[in-house]
């Protein structure tokens, strides 16, 4: 087996600030609801390694789906952690723990969702 080590290069200086920028501008602006298929959550795992370590990734712990339609959505929050916290002006009331940045919501068919309130509330 092959082995190598990844050393990561000066470009990902400029990706971190990249990421702590858009982290303001998702708070600033509102989320993302990314729908689709297997395409559209490996964007969304793609996403949630590029913004780390500022969001906390949540599966909604939903039961009323069958796991193998994928149906629940899934979220990625601010997270209490980050350095960014201190330093973002939030709406009154807006609870970071439960508001998130962006989702992900499988679509089966036709435009299907699995619950109208996997949306509701989705804005910042």
């Amino acid at each position: 087996m092959a082995r190598w080590k990844w050393l990561p290069g000066s470009g990902c200086a400029r990706l971190r600030r990249f990421s702590s920028e858009m982290i303001r501008n998702l708070g600033r602006r509102g989320g993302w609801l990314l729908t689709g298929d297997s395409m559209t959550e490996a964007h969304f795992f793609a996403l949630s390694c590029f913004l780390h370590p500022h969001v906390r990734a949540e599966p909604d712990k939903n039961t009323e789906h069958d796991y193998y339609l994928r149906a629940p959505a899934q979220s990625l929050y601010l997270a209490p952690t980050s350095p960014l916290v201190h330093t973002l002006r939030f709406p009154p009331g807006l609870d970071i723990l439960h508001a998130p940045l962006v989702t992900y919501q499988a679509t089966l068919g036709q435009g299907f969702f699995a619950k109208r309130t996997h949306i509701l509330g989705f804005r910042l």
